[in-house]
């Protein structure tokens, strides 16, 4: 009787560290929605790639951008990204921008790119779901 009942902790454990990788997977696909979205009070301006910064680690090579732009009153400003990809970003291309009006150098590059935060999300929602299903089926009667 009593590896039966180990075996179920043990079970239990392992879908409440689903459970937790589910939702932690949605709320990172959620945040990383909302860091290319326009500050709800900010400014937009058109700003250019001018630098890219490149991280190597053991799992590869990764590249940010480093992106400039003016602001209405002539200050340019760059700012590098805080974000990493595996795909090396074109020197020269053209980025939409929105940033804070008091400080410039929290400008972010907008995208409209959901393939990332969706497959997140999508991925954590499943997850999630499927311990729900399977604990809630798993219960005694």
């Amino acid at each position: 009787m009593e590896p039966m009942r180990n075996r179920r902790r043990v079970g239990t454990f392992r879908l409440l560290l689903a459970f937790t990788v589910g939702v932690a997977s949605i709320v990172v696909g959620i945040y990383a929605h909302r860091q290319h979205q326009p500050y709800e009070n900010g400014t937009s301006a058109t700003g250019t790639v001018t630098g890219v910064k490149r991280d190597v680690s053991s799992d590869g090579v990764t590249y940010g951008r480093i992106f400039t732009f003016t602001t209405p009153n002539g200050r340019k400003v760059s700012v590098a990204e805080s974000e990493y990809r595996s795909a090396r970003p074109d020197v020269g291309a053209s980025v939409q921008v929105s940033y804070l009006k008091s400080d410039p150098r929290s400008a972010r590059i907008v995208e409209t790119s959901l393939l990332m935060p969706v497959t997140f999300i999508g991925m954590g929602a499943l997850v999630t779901l499927a311990t729900l299903v399977t604990f809630v089926s798993r219960r005694p009667q």
